[in-house]
Parts: structure tokens; sequence; C-alpha cells
């Protein structure tokens, strides 16, 4: 399981974070405003299934700091693009994204 980054660590600025695995392969990339507020919510006692799931799986955190939201969509489209992680269920085929 992933341990949670020092809180003054993460960026309180949009970007992208991606989840990987032991081996460090790739298993979620994401998006967020705030990469300090979206990451730390990964980190709290209840979460849905399949995130806990994601978050038992991931054996670091990285992140990609960006200057704004628009940057951090399009930044998040090439990842998941170039990875094909297995937890993004959305956006892994050759269609065209907004």
């Amino acid at each position: 399981m992933v341990t949670r980054p020092e809180v003054g660590s993460i960026p309180d600025a949009p970007g992208s974070y991606q989840f990987k695995d032991r081996d460090g392969r790739v298993i979620y990339v994401g998006k967020a405003h705030s990469l300090r507020q979206r990451l730390g919510n990964y980190f709290q006692k209840h979460l849905p299934p399949r995130t806990a799931a994601m978050v038992e799986a991931a054996g670091t955190v990285e992140w990609i700091q960006v200057r704004n939201d628009v940057e951090a969509l399009m930044l998040e489209n090439t990842l998941i693009k170039s990875h094909q992680p297995r937890f993004n269920v959305r956006l892994r085929d050759d269609k065209s994204y907004p």
C-alpha cells in the first residue's frame, strides 16, 4: 500500500497524478484542480471498494504540476493513452477526448 506523502510536499496547484505499482507500472492516472486536496482524498478511511483496491495495489504516487486545468486535462489524456492503466476504465481507446 502506498504511504501518504508529506502534506507540504504536494503542491496546491493543478496537475496530473499517477499511482504506480511496486514494479513501477502506472496503474491509475488522474487530474486535479488542486493536487493537494485531490490526493488527500485517497488516504481517508472509507473509500469505495474499487478505489480502496487501487490504493492497496499502489506502491508510489507521483504528480506533475501544470499551469492550469486545461493542461491537466490534456496531460491526463496523454498519460492514459500511453500507459493504459488498469484502473482507468475510460479513455483507453483511440476516440477523441473533449
